[in-house]
């Protein structure tokens, strides 16, 4: 701080001075190192906090849903998504309630896979989509024309149906469906040879693009079996990462819209 001196005679006086007086001293206004080092202190730590704030933006790593949805197509099922990751069982002689002839207990177990509601589709998602707003996709009962809500099979399901469709194909073509027999549903669609051929044609299609979209690369390791003629046999229990259906399927139960469409079918 710089000082300055003060006359002891005023500003009117008339006696001059001429000794080497001493002279009072007053400081001059002059910035303040404390508040200039507070300044400094703040503005570095602004800037610091905002270096650090743009730099965990671009590195944190995304979750498995997010990035899920990076490599998917739109959807209004996302909020249901978790994932789970294990072995499955799959082999050659492995029991399960889907393997095997018809019974009542299998085709109800079938249906429960697939035989739900429809799943609700915004404008907004039917643009994300890639489909063009014209008036030519279903709107489900009740949709407000000014934001209408439009209505969709979910995937997944319709995927299971046509597993369903050609399951009982191959059992209907070895007898295992009859008309007489209450029990178990019959598979009318197989009753026009043509139409059911069609059917049974479209959901291998259906299939086959599915999996070839998905190409699926999981390793299915081959081990050492004594008991084999070729002394080796597949593994079939894969390791997967998969979607947990059941969290699908109750997102559907609670959210599923009816779609106007021909009850019991997909097509």
């Amino acid at each position: 701080m710089e000082y300055l001196p003060v006359s002891i005679h005023g500003k009117y006086s008339s006696e001059e001075n001429t000794d080497d007086e001493e002279y009072p001293m007053i400081p001059t206004a002059t910035p303040s190192k404390s508040r200039a080092n507070i300044f400094v202190y703040v503005s570095s730590a602004m800037l610091l906090s905002s270096i650090i704030i743009f730099a965990a933006a671009f590195t944190r790593v995304p979750s498995e849903l997010e990035c899920a949805k990076r490599v998917s197509p739109w959807s209004s099922m996302w909020d249901a998504i978790e994932f789970w990751e294990g072995d499955t069982k799959n082999s050659f002689n492995h029991s399960t309630i889907y393997r095997g002839p018809p019974t009542p207990e299998r085709e109800q177990a079938w249906d429960e896979l697939w035989h739900y509601p429809g799943m609700p589709v915004s404008a907004a998602g039917l643009a994300a989509l890639n489909k063009t707003n014209d008036g030519e996709h279903v709107q489900i009962n009740g949709s407000n024309p000014a934001a209408p809500t439009y209505g969709s099979l979910v995937q997944v399901f319709h995927q299971l149906h046509c597993l369903d469709m050609i399951r009982k194909y191959t059992w209907y073509l070895t007898g295992h469906y009859h008309q007489d027999d209450e029990s178990i549903e019959y598979p009318w669609d197989f009753v026009n040879p043509v139409a059911g051929r069609m059917h049974v044609d479209h959901c291998i299609e259906e299939l086959r693009i599915d999996l070839m979209c998905s190409g699926d690369i999981t390793p299915l390791l081959v081990k050492y079996d004594k008991n084999r003629a070729i002394g080796r046999v597949a593994d079939f229990d894969v390791h997967h990462k998969c979607r947990d259906f059941e969290k699908i399927v109750d997102w559907i139960k609670v959210n599923g819209v009816s779609v106007p469409f021909a009850p019991g079918t997909h097509h």
